[in-house]
């Protein structure tokens, strides 16, 4: 007669099978090693597979919520290679698919197109202005808006992935849209009365990112992340254009910009 025993609530690696206690009776505890022998047995197979005429056993390795897929791969992998020398005869083993090469595919062209748009970007800025404090001040609020971005993703607990990456890339141009309109109001009117119009344009585009937070359950999972990222780096870009930039430019003072008038101004006057 065969009895299923089912344990909860402990791993296999610590059980102990004299701990678990199958009855009672007359005031004594009857544990499992007092009416049976634990050891262990392979479970007999449900089905077969075959591949030429092989027996062969698909393992599925996943990834925990929050885990390092290409960090966990590289474990599996470490792993794998410590133990092929104990294999038995005619063994083998061969990866069918490896999901970490996609994502180290598609993470560095992601990376490598960030780059190339802030370089695109940055050359655009010199060759309008063709000054390079000008182009110092630009980078420098750049740099100083992703270093402060990146502390807020640390503290969000935000996972940079493919989608989060490409919120950065989009928000790359808007950064320093906001600087640009920001550092030319001042050198031109020597005040922060433009302010008002970049938070405008900016809210608006960090209106239209709620929409995320409102799709299907799936749909927002996925675009979640792309959403707080470019939140994240606007709400910072205005900072940076509200107090940075004006900073910036009394360190390193650009050439106030001449103004001409016409000849119906200067009667006006």
């Amino acid at each position: 007669m065969a009895i299923n025993l089912t344990v909860g609530g402990q791993q296999a690696e610590n059980l102990n099978w004299d701990d678990i206690i199958v009855a009672q009776t007359n005031d004594r505890i009857v544990r499992l090693t007092d009416v049976a022998v634990p050891r262990l047995k392979e479970q007999l197979p449900r089905s077969y597979f075959r591949v030429n005429g092989l027996s062969t056993i698909y393992l599925t390795v996943h990834t925990d919520k929050g885990a390092n897929q290409v960090e966990l791969a590289e474990e599996v992998k470490n792993v794998v290679k410590n133990l092929q020398p104990g294999f038995p005869p005619n063994f083998s083993l061969a990866v069918n698919y490896d999901a970490s090469k996609e994502i180290n595919q598609e993470v560095r062209k992601i990376t490598s197109r960030a780059f190339l748009a802030m370089i695109i970007l940055l050359v655009f800025v010199i060759l309008v202005s063709r000054n390079w404090r000008y182009l110092l001040i630009i980078a420098l609020s750049l740099v100083a808006n992703l270093s402060v971005a990146v502390i807020f993703y640390y503290i969000l607990e935000i996972e940079i992935h493919l989608y989060s990456l490409a919120g950065i890339t989009v928000s790359l141009g808007m950064i320093i849209d906001n600087t640009i309109v920001m550092a030319d109001h001042i050198r031109h009117n020597n005040n922060r009365k433009a302010f008002l119009a970049v938070l405008a344009a900016t809210l608006t585009t960090m209106g239209a990112m709620v929409v995320i937070f409102f799709l299907k359950e799936q749909q927002r999972l996925n675009l979640i992340d792309f959403a707080i990222v470019l939140l994240i780096n606007l709400m910072v870009s205005l900072a940076v254009s509200l107090f940075l930039v004006p900073a910036l430019l009394d360190r390193i003072p650009l050439k106030p910009v001449q103004k001409i008038f016409t000849a119906s101004q200067k009667e006006g006057y």
